[in-house]
């Protein structure tokens, strides 16, 4: 069971728009060569339940096939008592390393929206079966040829292992068929979705009974509760964007607000009241369209060009830049200051200059004349 600070850091934060990117990858296609529609699928499976979802934000799903990749690591061999007399664990504490080479060759970074990483990773005979283990020593399932985990806020991994009898019943210098079983991909598939969207995780109550899911459609309620999720999760990143930019207004005085920014301000922050009281009436869907729009209109304002106009000149670096430019032609002018006084207050610098001389009205008058 997770706790609420764990499915806070796994799900993605809101965003307007998802890339969704399912890879099929295939690490030796030499030796192994899948069957397998993967765009079929993923427009069959994928695609309508992310339309179910499509209040919350905007999905663009893509697939793609990857060759040549294999394991950044080297699984440890276990011995059992199968017809192979082996098998390849690979412990729960290794797996984000996996993550690492997929992320250089998935080709996510093309869009500016957040991807959610479908990976499909068909196990070599070499390497097969393939099982992950728990950290307290224990494989995490026993009776598939399914193993999968997942990455918060990247997405999910499917380790997909082929038969015992497939491998063995070629030579080492044949290439192995293999055919995906669709049902257990992609249910496994929308099971990572839920989690990485926020769909909260079914907890059993005593005396109660679910009623088991009828095609790819989620149940009314968790779309309820991932509405709440999200209308919060919007109003408080648009509140945050709001008093960012009210301290960034007061700290730096010499930003210009354009009507456009002050309007965008003050709608940004009447939504938030508005989503606000929607949801306190329990009208989530208006309450989350309403947070949804104090969320653009937010991070709009904050990112106008007009407020980076002067954002990294502050006033102590004013000096710095001014007074290299303006004290060489300050010199001659305080230099002239003496000729100044001296032209318009005669009086006053002789007086001074006789003081300089220590000359005084009684000395004159002793001086001894001519006669």
């Amino acid at each position: 069971m997770y706790s609420l600070d764990e499915e806070n850091r796994r799900r993605f934060p809101a965003s307007l728009a998802y890339d969704v990117l399912v890879t099929l990858v295939n690490p030796d296609p030499e030796k192994l060569k899948i069957i397998w529609d993967l765009k079929t699928v993923t427009e069959e499976y994928v695609q309508p339940f992310l339309d179910e979802l499509s209040i919350l934000s905007n999905f663009s799903i893509k697939s793609q096939w990857l060759y040549l990749l294999p394991l950044d690591m080297n699984p440890r061999r276990v011995p059992d008592s199968s017809p192979s007399r082996r098998h390849f664990a690979l412990r729960e504490s290794v797996l984000p390393q996996l993550v690492t080479p997929l992320e250089k060759k998935l080709a996510s970074q093309v869009s500016l929206h957040p991807c959610i990483n479908l990976v499909v990773y068909m196990v070599p005979c070499d390497n097969a079966p393939l099982h992950i283990y728990t950290r307290s020593g224990h494989r995490s399932r026993t009776d598939s040829n399914v193993e999968a985990f997942l990455s918060p806020r990247w997405g999910g991994v499917i380790l997909i292992n082929p038969s015992s009898e497939v491998c063995e019943s070629v030579r080492k210098d044949e290439a192995v068929t293999v055919v995906p079983e669709e049902t257990a991909i992609v249910g496994t598939f929308l099971a990572q979705l839920r989690l990485l969207l926020g769909i909260p995780e079914m907890k059993s109550l005593n005396g109660v009974t679910t009623v088991p899911l009828v095609g790819l459609k989620s149940r009314d309620w968790e779309i309820d509760s991932l509405l709440r999720y999200r209308t919060i999760e919007q109003l408080t990143s648009a509140k945050l964007t709001l008093q960012s930019l009210a301290r960034l207004l007061k700290e730096i005085s010499n930003i210009v607000i354009t009507d456009v920014v002050g309007n965008r301000i003050k709608t940004a922050l009447g939504l938030v009241h508005e989503s606000a009281e929607h949801l306190r009436r329990g009208d989530l869907k208006r309450s989350f369209i309403l947070s949804k729009e104090a969320f653009i209109i937010s991070e709009a304002a904050f990112s106008d060009p007009t407020l980076l106009a002067l954002l990294y000149f502050p006033e102590d670096q004013k000096y710095a830049v001014y007074i290299p430019l303006f004290l060489p032609a300050m010199i001659p002018v305080l230099l002239s200051l003496k000729n100044i006084r001296r032209y318009y207050f005669p009086e006053k610098y002789n007086a001074v200059r006789k003081v300089d001389f220590g000359e005084s009205k009684n000395d004159e008058d002793n001086r001894p004349k001519a006669e």
